[in-house]
């Protein structure tokens, strides 16, 4: 995380903030070094949220995580989080305390260059979804570079759009390159319009917002298996991934309905910065090797 007048900001509108992220080292066999992230809030009751201060303190710890992936200590980063929730999206209590327009765009602004930096590691970064992932924790999962989903998940959604809002930080932008623009329409709007529905894990899968679904009861450990897979070019895992993400994001030129320009004056979500370094697709680069 760079941007030091959202740091300025988010240190006296944080105030307190009970969800927290968790770093644990991992040595997957095989593979190496992986960090593991869980996302957790300090009353198991409630569900991991973002606010001011969890994204600031997420932001920190993806910063120190980034410069020990860059000089080769790791070789993957994961975020997951803890029983039957992955991330409950933004901690209303806190959006309360955004009152004015500066207040917004800089949490906005917070939102998009933590998530970013998850987005702009260079050792391939995966989201273990847990659990529902709404809104901020769907967004975050999105700016992985891979995703594994429960198949006891529910709650997976972008519900912004029943609230008159957009996907402020980045899911907007990556969901209809995911999945196509019109799968990523049903989640965002029509789901959203539709009394909130949401996705549990099977679906999310069956879309492609995740690659592939593990059995709740060992999901973690799972999860894991999978993403040293990945790390290291098993071709079982990843010739069949790459062909699937391909027809998962098949999609024309014509599904990009622009507005004229009498219908575009409407502000449009600020998209993810381009990364530091473009590496070639890690399931590309593997297939090629083997």
């Amino acid at each position: 995380m760079s941007s030091a007048p959202l740091k300025a900001w988010a240190d006296p509108a944080r105030g307190e903030h009970t969800t927290h992220a968790n770093l644990r080292e991992i040595q997957l066999p095989g593979a190496g070094a992986f960090a593991l992230i869980t996302l957790a809030d300090d009353n198991d009751r409630k569900p991991a949220t973002f606010s001011p201060g969890s994204l600031l303190e997420l932001g920190t710890l993806l910063e120190v995580v980034r410069k020990r992936a860059s000089a080769g200590e790791l070789v993957g980063v994961g975020v997951t989080g803890q029983k039957s929730i992955f991330v409950a999206g933004a901690d209303l209590v806190a959006m309360k305390g955004l009152n004015d327009p500066e207040s917004a765009r800089a949490m906005a602004g917070l939102g998009n260059d933590v998530f970013d930096s998850l987005a702009d590691m260079d050792v391939p970064t995966f989201a273990f979804i847990n659990g529902a992932a709404i809104g901020g924790g769907l967004e975050i999962a999105l700016a992985a570079d891979y995703r594994t989903v429960s198949a006891g998940a529910k709650g997976i959604a972008l519900p912004e759009a029943f609230l008159g809002l957009v996907p402020g930080w980045g899911g907007v932008y990556r969901l209809p390159r995911l999945i196509g623009p019109g799968n990523a329409v049903k989640v965002m709007i029509e789901n959203a319009l539709a009394n909130n529905k949401v996705l549990d894990g099977t679906a999310a899968f069956e879309l492609g917002v995740a690659d592939t679904l593990v059995a709740p009861e060992d999901f973690l450990e799972q999860s894991l298996a999978w993403a040293a897979a990945v790390i290291t070019g098993i071709p079982e895992v990843c010739n069949p991934l790459a062909v699937r993400r391909k027809e998962k994001a098949n999609y024309a030129d014509a599904d990009w309905t622009l507005p004229s320009p009498e219908d575009a004056q409407w502000s449009r979500p600020r998209p993810p910065r381009p990364r530091r370094r473009r590496h070639v697709c890690w399931i590309c680069s593997k297939a090629a090797i083997i």
